[in-house]
């Protein structure tokens, strides 16, 4: 059985690549650049200036807001605090988990209602999914074990940079850096193929429209 057919729209296709990358991936590499080199206030300006003008370009073109550009603002902001406040790594480092067991405890929530976060995104996303696996219990399944996992990586970030024990604040920035680019590349990444897996073993073929089989 696939899920590769006329009623299907890769939905990897409609995950908001650039939206990410220009938003919050940037602004973060911009501040990162500026605490490496010893120009905070610099890379912050820099780094929010470019927040700003992407939100604005983004509400121009499409009249909306950009998500990820508002969240890396909210990075910067706290960052800056903490390193203003004090020079030590490990309140960088607290401010690292702190900003982590947030976003854990936002897809954690989520799990509360009837349709969890990911869920939303993805059906904002306007991906095409065939109406026998929206209409199956396995549809929503996917999209709270997706954003389970969302909540426990996050969590576990948080409990890992908590523990961290570091005395140079370069070496901190560099951690978080590793922990942002490729972990948010990482699950997104699976919340793109894990639905596909698992409805193409939950879904009974016979549920499933004949345009949608091989």
């Amino acid at each position: 059985m696939a899920f590769m057919g006329s009623n299907w729209s890769d939905l990897r296709k409609q995950v908001p690549w650039k939206a990410m990358i220009f938003g919050f991936l940037i602004p973060k590499g911009i501040l990162f650049l500026g605490v490496s080199l010893n120009m905070l206030f610099t890379g912050a300006i820099l780094a929010t200036l470019w927040c700003l003008a992407v939100s604005a370009v983004a509400y121009m073109k499409e009249r909306k807001l950009n998500i990820f550009a508002l969240f890396a603002l909210a990075m910067i902001f706290l960052r800056v605090v903490v390193i203003l406040a004090s020079k030590s790594p490990a309140l960088y480092l607290l401010a690292q988990a702190l900003d982590s067991a947030l976003y854990g405890l936002i897809f954690l929530a989520s799990l509360l209602f009837p349709r969890s976060i990911i869920q939303l995104l993805a059906e904002a996303s306007g991906a095409i999914i065939p109406e026998a696996i929206r209409k199956s219990p396995y549809y929503e399944k996917a999209w709270r074990i997706v954003t389970g996992v969302w909540a426990g990586t996050f969590i576990f970030l948080a409990v890992i940079l908590a523990a961290l024990k570091m005395s140079s604040l370069k070496s901190v920035v560099v951690v978080d850096m590793l922990a942002s680019w490729p972990l948010t590349i990482s699950l997104i990444a699976f919340t793109v193929l894990f639905p596909k897996w698992y409805w193409k073993r939950t879904v009974a073929v016979a549920d499933i429209p004949a345009c949608t089989q091989e």
